[in-house]
């Protein structure tokens, strides 16, 4: 048995060990970390661990947001010099949105200049870190010193919602990580349009498809995410999704402050109001969720511009309005539909400036020193409207200078020197690019009507969805918002439920899509969680009434929320992150790539998804385009002239395709081009090189035509087929049969044709004509309406 003498001797000896213990612990964890990695690496070497991947996007999306912020903290210096008193996590949103803007105007600006280069892609953010450092610096340590100050307390109830939030969080950025989550328009526009800038490191004309065209300044921003270096095809998608990712967290952190706004909150407030977000489950849903598409991106912009419009024009501060311009700027070239909430802002504007101009006049010019002059309030509203001109202005000047149209392919009948073009061109884009059944009524009154009704019932009926019908949108703006109207000191939710109505309406009035509602989404989500706050805060009745009908919404979403096994879900990431899920073909469009040349012009025909086919693309879809008008060409020697007169080097198209084309033509044209070269089979595409020799000069084609619609059975000159084929009614005329067809003159048709068309699965009669179309004819295509068939 030890004695006291004993122990006290023992404690003596440790003591003196004390010294060189924590080394002794310090390389014993190092060698024991060495062991430990040579072990695991027999197993997966450590090269290959997705958490390397991971680890390399989050470091080129801290590179992006810090780039960002630094120019926001640049633009705010200026922009914010005159406001007192603001909060430091406001002043932080609006220079992320600044930011954000500022950084993709200087990727248009380095478009234009042909600077999109890897070197300047890494350039870039760190020039504009360095810029902050030396002049923004005092505003960085200020703005950091007030954040490390908050008080993050947190009482039972806001853990638990804020867990909530944390899973829902965690759920979208598993979400991101699928290789299904690039959308289908982000396959054949937004991440398409990056992949060209960036192979040619400049701003290219977008000739594969109209909407294409459309507002991209999402487009540009991923771009960069092309240009870091080191990555390959597969993880640059990744990085985009990470990019489209932060662009929503930033959307988060918007929330507390705009609902902080809203309920006037003090500083520290409303610090669980972003779990709010997730009362709107739409997020969750394909086609509303982040894709890689624009929605989100726009979203983003859209709570710092209601912030500083709002705090602008209460006192018409000359540098917040010139910021929400420029954030109203940005968010329209990133997505037309933003332009609902400046409308709604607008009509606050408009408000605001004849308050003051009837207070001026009513006092004959002498303002109250407390309120804005006349004169203030006019040149404050001109700063947000030159300011939108400027930020808006590169996407309209890329349109003027490719397509001689700002607004191109828009409004093709006012610009009559858009190119390029078709005769019918401004009738296609508003009737066929936009389809008909999404699209309001022309007439005022039914449209203000259907409106008003889509004001009150959107979050319960969807009208494009992929939910068979199903509401998903979220409930809770619709139902909590008129309650403002009772509230004390609730004037500015009411003007935050005011501007998500009116945006609400404009969008029922105008193009139903369901997940352009995303755009708005951020302020319908800060004008419910400030409505929660404040109903919170009337007691623990009004407490009890309302958690009953915030739990029906979070029973309701955790259906969208929660999809999919989580192990089956983590082993597909793993796949797509090493290349291995073809999602919408796209492996089969990057082996074509590597089949091309660097300089192939490839023409797409039939199709118009694109991405990893990372050449310049034309694509011929007749309802899409004005490159291509198949109405004209009437044998292969006129098509190819066209294909050559534009450059065009290899032709590709899916050997399979039931879809049936809108335009006949095209596919008995381009069917018969191809028919003679040999095509080199990749999955369900063909690929060919344009033959130096052209086909030789023949007469028109004549088609036989027997059991297609709107077709009497005989032969025709093949631009009859097309006479209605995506025409507009008033140019359209029946089409002129030459020959009929009967059992008497059968065979003599079949040896005076050089196609024919035929109902799937028909047999001619007499059999001997039957036969002779077997003989003399090669099926060339199959679809779901009609056989193709071309002289062998």
């Amino acid at each position: 048995m030890k004695t006291p003498t004993d122990r006290g001797s023992v404690a003596k000896r440790l003591e003196a060990l004390r010294p060189i213990v924590s080394p002794i612990v310090v390389v014993t964890c190092l060698v024991v970390s060495v062991v430990l990695l040579q072990a695991l690496n027999h197993f997966a070497p450590l090269r290959n661990w997705f958490f390397w991947k991971l680890a390399t996007f989050w470091f080129w999306e801290l590179i992006f947001v810090t780039g960002c912020l630094s120019l926001g903290l640049l633009v705010c210096k200026r922009a914010l010099r005159d406001v007192l008193g603001m909060p430091a996590l406001e002043r932080l949103v609006l220079a992320l949105a600044s930011g954000a803007a500022a950084f993709a105007f200087l990727l248009y600006v380095a478009g234009a200049l042909r600077l999109l280069h890897p070197t300047f892609a890494v350039a870039l953010p760190l020039a504009a870190i360095g810029a902050a450092v030396v002049w923004a610096r005092s505003d960085v340590m200020a703005t950091l010193r007030e954040l490390r100050d908050t008080r993050w307390e947190m009482s039972p109830l806001r853990m638990i919602v804020t867990a909530f939030g944390v899973v829902a969080v965690a759920l979208v950025y598993l979400h991101i990580l699928l290789p299904e989550a690039l959308n289908h328009d982000a396959h054949w526009t937004h991440v398409v349009n990056a992949q060209d800038y960036a192979r040619e490191g400049r701003l290219v004309p977008l000739y594969a498809g109209w909407t294409r065209n459309y507002p991209h300044l999402a487009s540009v921003v991923y771009t960069w995410c092309y240009l870091v270096p080191g990555l390959a095809e597969q993880e640059r998608l990744l990085l985009i999704m990470h990019t489209e990712f932060v662009f929503f967290l930033g959307t988060l952190l918007a929330v507390i402050a705009a609902t902080r706004w809203l309920t006037e909150e003090h500083a520290f407030g409303a610090r669980t109001s972003w779990v709010a977000f997730f009362l709107f489950p739409s997020i969750f849903v394909y086609d509303s969720n982040l894709g890689g598409s624009a929605d989100h991106v726009a979203a983003f912009f859209m709570l710092p511009l209601f912030l500083a419009f709002l705090r602008g024009s209460e006192r018409f501060s000359v540098g917040l309005c010139a910021l929400a311009g420029g954030l109203a700027g940005t968010a329209l070239i990133t997505k037309y539909q933003s332009s609902y909430v400046t409308l709604a802002l607008g009509l606050v504007m408009a408000t605001r400036l004849g308050r003051v101009a009837v207070r001026h006049f009513r006092s004959r010019g002498a303002a109250e020193s407390s309120s804005p002059s006349l004169r203030q309030a006019l040149v404050a509203a001109g700063a947000f409207a030159a300011a939108a001109i400027l930020t808006s202005s590169p996407f309209f000047l890329e349109n003027l200078v490719f397509y001689r149209n700002p607004v191109f392919p828009f409004m093709q009948d006012v610009f009559k020197g858009s190119t390029p073009t078709l005769p019918e061109a401004a009738w296609l884009v508003s009737n066929v690019a936009t389809p008909i059944h999404v699209r309001a009524v022309p007439q005022f009154g039914p449209r203000l009507l259907n409106g008003l009704t889509t004001l009150f019932t959107f979050s319960f009926i969807p009208h494009y969805g992929f939910t068979n019908g199903v509401p998903y949108f979220g409930f809770l703006f619709t139902l909590l918002a008129p309650l403002s109207l009772v509230l004390r000191r609730g004037h500015r939710l009411r003007i935050g439920a005011l501007v998500g109505g009116i945006t609400i309406l404009a969008w029922g009035m105008t193009y139903l899509v369901d997940r352009n509602l995303q755009i708005a989404l951020p302020i319908l989500v800060a004008v419910t969680a400030g409505m929660i706050s404040r109903i919170w805060q009337l007691g623990w009745a009004a407490r009890a009434a309302l958690v009953p009908v915030i739990a029906i919404q979070v029973v309701w979403g955790a259906d969208f929320m929660f999809e999919g096994p989580l192990q089956a879900t983590i082993a597909y990431i793993r796949t797509g992150a090493a290349g291995q899920v073809n999602v919408r073909d796209t492996s089969y469009r990057r082996e074509i790539t590597r089949l091309l040349p660097k300089n192939a012009k490839v023409l797409l025909h039939s199709e118009h998804v694109s991405l990893g086919l990372d050449r310049t693309v034309y694509a011929d879809l007749s309802e899409s385009q004005g490159m291509f008008d198949y109405h004209k060409y009437r044998t292969p020697r006129e098509a190819y002239d066209r294909f050559h007169s534009v450059g065009v080097t290899h032709l590709v198209w899916l050997e399979t395709n039931l879809s049936v084309l809108p335009v006949k033509q095209s596919d008995i044209i381009f069917m018969a081009l191809v028919k003679p070269l040999a095509a080199i089979p990749v999955g369900p595409y063909r690929l060919v090189e344009m033959p130096i020799v052209p086909p030789p000069l023949v007469s028109p084609y004549r088609v036989l035509v027997v059991g297609i619609p709107g077709y009497a059975d005989g032969v025709y000159a093949i631009e009859e087929l097309s006479k209605c084929e995506m025409r507009p009614p008033a140019m359209c005329s029946p089409p002129t049969i030459t020959t009929g067809f009967d059992r008497d003159i059968a065979v003599g048709a079949i040896g005076d044709v050089d196609a024919a068309l035929i109902a799937p699965g028909r047999r001619l009669e007499p059999a001997a004509t039957d036969a002779a179309l077997r003989a003399r004819f090669l099926l060339a295509k199959t679809t779901a309406a009609y056989e193709l068939y071309l002289v062998r």
